[in-house]
């Protein structure tokens, strides 16, 4: 059987912490073109598409919307023509403003639209708000609608969309982190992830802090980067406790890997943050897991579906610092249930949550929506 042409569309060429699509890219066993640059694309990989947001574009973009509201504008024509030119035969699009932007274009072609949610374009009232319209009728025409947890499902309906046109799809870690054999008897634990509100990284700070206190010596390592990352930074240099912290920075796989195995436990402290922006599933969760890690987090969105509290780790309210502090502590205290744990974890993830599992979902309804599909040309 031929592959599929499947355009992949994202808001951006390439970001660290968006390792799902960067699989969708290369796991997807289709045909892929990729398109980038905004919820409707103004480039593409392979060069064939480059369409200038400049000042007398937008105007133009503007005037047509006002005059002709139900015809292609003159990027959307961009768009419409690449996909038709290069005989694209679904599309995915990555976030769900994605989707809205290219409901129409997709329409005027006949193409099948995906959209896969990934957490705060279903969440976020800033993001959400002036697109409710927009979902509607996005949902409306969708092929399928891919949610990554039970949370977002359940937001996603709340939205509007159909429950038949959704499909649960958590994340899967790469295979790299099956490797990773930790050592339980290390005090140090290791927190993966954007500075951000929503992953709450001064709380880990002020729960560790409370850790160290009891357990001096104990090492947290952090990576990523993001806006809050200087607060965090002297948050721990006015607390005392800087040379405990290691702020890594971003990392690749490998060197994220090689970490896990110097730690006795992963620690998140995600939050719904105050525009009501929420996680799916962190994939640092997943990740973590795979490697035999008992995570230590809290009870937000799609982490209760991966992490069972007191089985394979120890989940807390949002925002109670003390309790995390506490169950940080037990997996200190306890190597033997830590170790217990982890396996336990690494075998959970081996069986419902592969990154084999997650392609071959999203690759099922690719081919039932070409299937049933009609394109122009």
């Amino acid at each position: 059987m031929a592959l599929i042409n499947l355009a992949i569309v994202s808001p951006n060429q390439q970001q660290y912490s968006e390792t799902f699509i960067e699989f969708h890219k290369s796991k997807l066993p289709a045909k892929i073109l990729f398109l980038y640059g905004g919820y409707l694309p103004v480039a593409s990989e392979d060069k064939k598409l480059h369409y200038s947001l400049n000042r007398l574009n937008r105007l133009k973009k503007r005037l047509w919307r006002f005059i002709l509201p139900n015809s292609l504008d003159p990027q959307e024509k961009a768009v419409y023509t690449y996909l038709v030119s290069n005989n694209v035969q679904a599309v995915l699009a990555e976030y769900g403003m994605t989707g809205a932007a290219l409901q129409k274009v997709c329409k005027a072609a006949k193409l099948p639209l995906l959209v896969h949610f990934h957490g705060y374009d279903a969440t976020n009232r800033l993001v959400v708000n002036p697109l409710r319209s927009s979902y509607l009728s996005m949902f409306s025409y969708a092929s399928a609608v891919f949610v990554v947890s039970k949370h977002m499902k359940k937001v996603v309906a709340d939205l509007g969309c159909p429950d038949e046109k959704m499909v649960l799809n958590t994340y899967g870690p790469s295979d790299i982190y099956f490797k990773v054999e930790p050592d339980y008897s290390r005090r140090a634990f290791l927190a993966i992830g954007r500075f951000v509100e929503k992953k709450a990284p001064d709380n880990t700070i002020k729960a560790f802090y409370q850790v160290v206190q009891k357990y001096p010596g104990t090492k947290l390592h952090m990576v990523g980067a993001g806006p809050l990352l200087d607060t965090c930074v002297e948050l721990a240099a006015s607390l005392g406790i800087s040379e405990a912290i290691q702020f890594h920075g971003v990392q690749s796989p490998d060197k994220i890997a090689a970490l896990m195995q110097e730690v006795t436990a992963f620690v998140q402290h995600s939050v719904t943050a105050s525009d009501g922006d929420s996680e799916g599933t962190p994939v640092a969760v997943l990740e973590s897991a795979a490697a035999a890690l008992p995570v230590v987090a809290t009870l937000h969105a799609g982490i209760p579906d991966v992490i069972l509290d007191g089985k394979t780790g120890y989940l807390c309210a949002e925002h109670d610092i003390d309790a995390m502090a506490g169950n940080m502590m037990k997996i200190l205290e306890n190597p033997t249930v830590a170790k217990n744990m982890g396996e336990l974890s690494r075998q959970r993830i081996r069986e419902h949550f592969t990154l084999e599992k997650h392609i071959s979902r999203i690759y099922s309804s690719i081919e039932e929506a070409v299937k049933n599909s009609k394109p122009i040309y």
